[in-house]
This record gives C-alpha cells, sequence and structure tokens, in this order.
C-alpha cells in the first residue's frame, strides 16, 4: 500500500487532458448559424437580457428557429463531425441557457422537419414575425463563419499559449530533475558543482532568500507571461468583433482569463505535499512554496486584469452593471476573485508568524471555496476541465496522505519527554514500512484531544542512537497545539504522515569520502536537522566531522545531551555548543571552554567521561566565520549543513561564499524548510 508519487503524476497528467472541454466558441459552424438568426425576427421580446438569456429560452422553444439553425449546420458543415459537433453545441447552449435538454435525435428531428416548411430568406423576415425555418444564404454564412471562426482561433491561440506556461514549468522541472539524477548517479567535476553552488544555489541577502536560479526561473516565468499577453491581437473585425474597442477589451479578457485558468493546477500541485515534482526535480518543499507564491501572484493578477474588463464594460456600455450582477456565474467569478486576494494576504510570512493555526485552516477553506466558485462561474461557460483537474490534484492529495497514515500502522503511540516546557522530545518505534532517510521530515496529527486531528505540523525525524528502531522528533513548544502537549505526561497518540523529502547523493557515504571535513551547523532547534544528517556518519570513515551549535536555551542543551554525547563517541568527530544567552558586550565567545552539563545538573543519565567529549562555551556568541576558517585552513575539499532561523541561515551564506572566494570546493546545504 506504498504511496507512489509516480502514480499522482500519471493521474494528474492525464486529467490535464480534458481541460480543453467545451468552451464558448468552440463550435464557429454553430455559431455563426445562431448568430445570424438574431437578426430575424421569431417574435421573441426586444429585451434580449444578459448574455441573451431571453433571446436563447425564447428561440430554443421555436420549432421553426431549430429548425433554421439544424438546417444552417447540415448545410454547411463539411463533415459528419463538425455536423454533430454543431449539433451538441445547441444542445448544450439551449441546456445552459434555456434549461431545454435536447438529444441529438432531437436535432435529426428538426433538420428533418425543416426540410418540408423551409423557405429563402428575404429582407422581410428581419420585421416580419416567422412561422417557417428559413434557409439562410451562403453569402452571409460565409460573414457569419469568418468572423467566428477568426475568434476561435484566437481563443485557441490563448489555449495554447496558457498551456505553454504549463510546460514551462514542466520544462523548469525536468532541468532540475537532469542536475539532481546525475548528482545522484555520475560524479560531476567539481568546477561544475562549484561554479553551481556559488553563483546559481546560494541565496541572495534581502531578496525575498531566493538564490539566483529561482530568481532566474520566476523572472523569465514573468517574462513568459507578459509576452503571452501582448502579442497576437491582429484577429480581422467582423460580426462578432465588430468594433476594434469590443475586439481588445474581448480578447485581452480571453487571454489573461485563459492563462489564469492553465496556471491554476500549478499553483495547487505546487502546494500539495505529495508533490511530484519534489520526487523528480529534488526540489525541497521550501522550494516549491517559493514558486508555489510567484505562480499564485501571477494567477492573481491574470484574474484582476479579467475581472476589472468585465466591471468597466458593463457600466460604460454593457447594459449597466445591475444587470450583470444578477447572473449567478458573475457572482461567483467576483467570489473567486476575492477568495484568491485574502489567499494572498493572509499567506505573507508576518500573518503566519501570528496565528499560524488560522492560516492553516483558512488556506484550506478559502482553497476549496475558489474551486467551488470557479467551477459555479465555468459551468455554463466552459474550460470545466482546468476546473476538475484542481478537485483531482486536491482529493489524491489527500487520498496519498491517508495511505501514508495507513501505511504507518495508523495510530502511534508516543513518548514524550518535556524539558522545562520549552521542548518536547517525542520518541516512538519505526513503523514497519516507514523508509527512514536523511533529512525526511513527518507530519504529525495529534490525537489528545481528538477534535485537533484536522492539525498536522511538518517535523525532521532523528533515528534515535541508544535505542534500536525508534525514530525521534524534537519540537519546541510555543502556542496552541505544542503547549497543550507539554503538559502531557508519558504518551500521547498520534497519527505520522510521512516521510516526505527528497534523497539525493549528498547523504550517501561514497559522497562524504572526498571532503577531508564535514561540517554541520545548527542554530537552536535546527540542530536536530543536522543531528539526523551526523548520526549516518560511516564506520572507519577517514573525513573529520566537525558539529557546531549556537543555541540561548538551556533546555535545548539538557534535551539533546544524550544524542550528542552519543554522537560525540564516534570517531573523527568533534563537538562544540554554544550557550548564547549570556553573550559579553562584544557579542564573542570567550577562549575559556568547559564541559559539557553533566548528569549533575542536566538530570538525564550522561556521565562525566561522555559529557568531556563535548566543548561547551558558556558565554557568548562565536564569531562563526573566523572559526570555520580556521576549522578548514588545511583544508581544499569541505562539506557544510547548516539549520535554523532565516536570519542565523544567511549568516552562514555568507560564510560558504566566502570559503568558495579562496579557491576551496565547498558542497553547501541548507537543511532551512522556511517559507
Amino acid at each position: 500500500m506504498r504511496t507512489r508519487n509516480s502514480d499522482f503524476l500519471l493521474i494528474f497528467s492525464t486529467l490535464l487532458t480534458t481541460a480543453t472541454s467545451l468552451v464558448i466558441y468552440d463550435s464557429p459552424l454553430a455559431e455563426a448559424c445562431t448568430s445570424f438568426t438574431r437578426t430575424l425576427d421569431w417574435g421573441c421580446s426586444d429585451n434580449a437580457g444578459h448574455m441573451n438569456v431571453n433571446i436563447w429560452s425564447c428561440q430554443c422553444a421555436s420549432i421553426e428557429w431549430l429548425g433554421t439553425v439544424t438546417n444552417c449546420i447540415k448545410k454547411y458543415g463539411n463533415s459528419t463531425h463538425e455536423i454533430t459537433h454543431g449539433y451538441e453545441h445547441i444542445m448544450k447552449r439551449c441546456k445552459a441557457k434555456a434549461n431545454l435538454s435536447y438529444m441529438l435525435s432531437d436535432m435529426l428531428a428538426f433538420k428533418k422537419n425543416a426540410t418540408d416548411y423551409i423557405e429563402p430568406y428575404s429582407e422581410e423576415d428581419t420585421t416580419n414575425v416567422l412561422q417557417h425555418p428559413v434557409s439562410i444564404p451562403t453569402t452571409n454564412f460565409i460573414y457569419y463563419y469568418r468572423s467566428y471562426f477568426d475568434f476561435a482561433e484566437a481563443i485557441r491561440l490563448s489555449q495554447r499559449l496558457g498551456w505553454g506556461s504549463v510546460g514551462y514549468w514542466l520544462g523548469v522541472v525536468g532541468i532540475a530533475a537532469i542536475w539532481h539524477w546525475l548528482e545522484i548517479f555520475y560524479k560531476l567535476p567539481p568546477s561544475y558543482q562549484k561554479f553551481i553552488t556559488r553563483y546559481l544555489l546560494l541565496p541572495h541577502d534581502k531578496l525575498l532568500s531566493m538564490n539566483t536560479w529561482e530568481w532566474i526561473v520566476c523572472f523569465f516565468f514573468c517574462i513568459e507571461v507578459l509576452l503571452s499577453c501582448i502579442i497576437n491581437y491582429d484577429t480581422p473585425l467582423g460580426a462578432y468583433l465588430a468594433t476594434q474597442y469590443y475586439k481588445m477589451i474581448d480578447l485581452v479578457s480571453f487571454r489573461t482569463d485563459l492563462i489564469g485558468f492553465s496556471v491554476m493546477p500549478v499553483v495547487y500541485l505546487m502546494g500539495t505535499r505529495n508533490n511530484p515534482f519534489v520526487l523528480f526535480g529534488g526540489y525541497k518543499r521550501s522550494q516549491m512554496i517559493k514558486y508555489h507564491k510567484i505562480v499564485a501572484w501571477v494567477l492573481f493578477t491574470m484574474a484582476i486584469i479579467h475581472s476589472c474588463i468585465w466591471t468597466r464594460y458593463p457600466i460604460v456600455e454593457g447594459g449597466g452593471y445591475s444587470t450583470w450582477v444578477q447572473d449567478s456565474y458573475f457572482q461567483w467569478g467576483i467570489v473567486g476573485s476575492v477568495c484568491l486576494g485574502v489567499l494572498l494576504l493572509q499567506a505573507f510570512k508576518l500573518f503566519r508568524d501570528i496565528m499560524y493555526q488560522v492560516f492553516l485552516v483558512l488556506h484550506q477553506l478559502l482553497a476549496i471555496l475558489f474551486i467551488v466558485a470557479m467551477w459555479l462561474h465555468c459551468n455554463t461557460l466552459g474550460w470545466m476541465g482546468w476546473v476538475y483537474s484542481l478537485v483531482a490534484i486536491m482529493a489524491l492529495d489527500r487520498v496519498c496522505r491517508v495511505m501514508r497514515i495507513l501505511q504507518n500502522g495508523l495510530v502511534n503511540e508516543a513518548q514524550v519527554e518535556c524539558y522545562n516546557k520549552t521542548i518536547l522530545k517525542l520518541t516512538f518505534h519505526k513503523p514497519k514500512f516507514f523508509i527512514f532517510f536523511t533529512g525526511c521530515h513527518v507530519y504529525l496529527h495529534f490525537l489528545n484531544p481528538w477534535y485537533t486531528c484536522y492539525q498536522s505540523h511538518p517535523f525532521s525525524v532523528v533515528k534515535s542512537i541508544n535505542y534500536d528502531g525508534k525514530l525521534e522528533i524534537y519540537i519546541r513548544v510555543k502556542k496552541g497545539m505544542t503547549k497543550r502537549i507539554a503538559c502531557t505526561n508519558g504518551t500521547t497518540k498520534v497519527l505520522i504522515d510521512g516521510p516526505y523529502g527528497t534523497i539525493s547523493r549528498h547523504q550517501s557515504d561514497e559522497s562524504d569520502s572526498k571532503f577531508d571535513k564535514i561540517i554541520g551547523i545548527g542554530g537552536g532547534a535546527g540542530i536536530t536537522s543536522i543531528l539526523a544528517i551526523m548520526n549516518q556518519i560511516p564506520e572507519g570513515t577517514k573525513s573529520r566531522y566537525y558539529v557546531l551549535w549556537l543555541t540561548n536555551c538551556q533546555s535545548d542543551i539538557e534535551c539533546l545531551a544524550g544524542p550528542l554525547a552519543e554522537l560525540a563517541k564516534k570517531k573523527n568527530v568533534f563537538i562544540e555548543v554554544y550557550d548564547t544567552s549570556k553573550e559579553d558586550d562584544e557579542s564573542q565567545v570567550t577562549d575559556e571552554k568547559s564541559a559539557f552539563p553533566s548528569d549533575s545538573n542536566s538530570g538525564h543519565g550522561i556521565s562525566e567521561k561522555e559529557c568531556s567529549l563535548i566543548n561547551f562555551h558558556r558565554q557568548g556568541r562565536p564569531d562563526l566565520s573566523k572559526h570555520i576558517q580556521s576549522i578548514t585552513k588545511e583544508s581544499s575539499k569541505v562539506k557544510i549543513y547548516t539549520c535554523g532561523s532565516s536570519k542565523f541561515v544567511r549568516s552562514v551564506d555568507v560564510i560558504a561564499e566566502g570559503l568558495m572566494d579562496t579557491g576551496k570546493f565547498v558542497e553547501y546545504h541548507n537543511e532551512n524548510g522556511e517559507w
């Protein structure tokens, strides 16, 4: 019952092929016939109603009109397929606009009946109520057909440009996948790796924490969308696009609308946990969320342009906004635009930091409401395939989550240890089918109390050194769920959704062997990710491993005393812990070192001998740059891991850049999952 992201991708790709479902002008033949009949008098009210609803209601009930249209479709259709498609178009339009259901057999019957009563067209048919079907002249039909054919071509171009935006991201993932899998299965020349790491993969300060590659990807995506929005508006005027003004607003509206619709599945897919882009492209979820936000802003921009056009037009020359806003599809379009705006605003980091639980719930509810809004907005307009894909993505992601939870034994029992109500340690037996790999994380659903089980939180997983077959998770106690768990004694029941993450070459034993020094730098609770990596140090390694941990919380030190002491027993492992809670005036660590806190003050069974293996600095923050330079002074090849707050990780980024500039080969890995 193992979840396969490849299966998810296959299903998703198949669903996307439905995105070209019925659209408004998918049959120029049928539209040409129906539009010409609007010039004739069928005894319908002069008040056409918004979107010609009153006209459709009248005409679809008229056997004379139905005979005229079906005869036109049969007369001018070039193939059986085109004729049948034209009939189906009329059937669907009558159903959507007039709520009248016809079958294909009914269309054929209307055509057969019209044969006995049809008369040639005359000018009087525009003023006198018709009591018989009319044969549409070839000249008139060609004029209308050419107009709708040209318009349909413009719509198809917009659809292709929309697919181009989807293809852009498939190309980005493809390029990333090539690099990712080459890195795993082949040893790329160090010069290539050094160039890519130094100039493409290191984040930039004050630029949304994005690296050069991410900026390039997002920049060219915006350029691709911009060019797609401004090219090829040379459709000639005709029966439908009668004025230059209406032609431009209609074509720009469709262009932005269809590009926005095309990237909707990309936005939703990037935001899911079970994301095939992560598996095949080697992306971290934090990277994918960055792209998720950029594409979401592009989607919102397209929606705003589309909405502004159809807000101004009714007011200025479309019969009045109050008339248009009465239609259900128009109202749900407004709801969809508002949903997008609120989704983007509440996704800002400030809001997430203050009210993270509210953000999670609201984000999910608004995402669902947006799908509902688009469904009801488009069910009479077309392009429902894109909406179906959103439903499929969300549904399949939930199915995959449930399958992972079932795969991990459904309900698991975790041992809870709380340290001064500031940090929690959860220990649980590794489920039978749980595939642990370095750097993986899981989402935990806590069942105590039961009504909070809908919440899930991502945590890094550490393989226990002391107890075989057990996994450990360290959690910083904040507000809400973690604060409640801190009051739990003994055990708690959890659902385990995972593991998630990607396996890379840098996590293998062979990868470490080519480096002189491997350095793990952790800030605060970020040390848990470093521990997960360092715990996998192979036996007999000749490389030297350094763990540097900066923390201002004594409870963190007490909690991790055991794992650190066990790690320090390994050959060629050197651990330094800096307690930064008491910095001196110069914010620099003193030269004085002392032993790590032993069981006399930590109370967790760590002997004096074990603690003596760790260098413990009691005061101040070290000058990391100078310290790492001293560690790597005699080394030509260095690997660095780091994890902590965004500010802390950025300071390590700068240090890594400096080492690369000295000519050393540095393989740098940022394990920070913040977004």
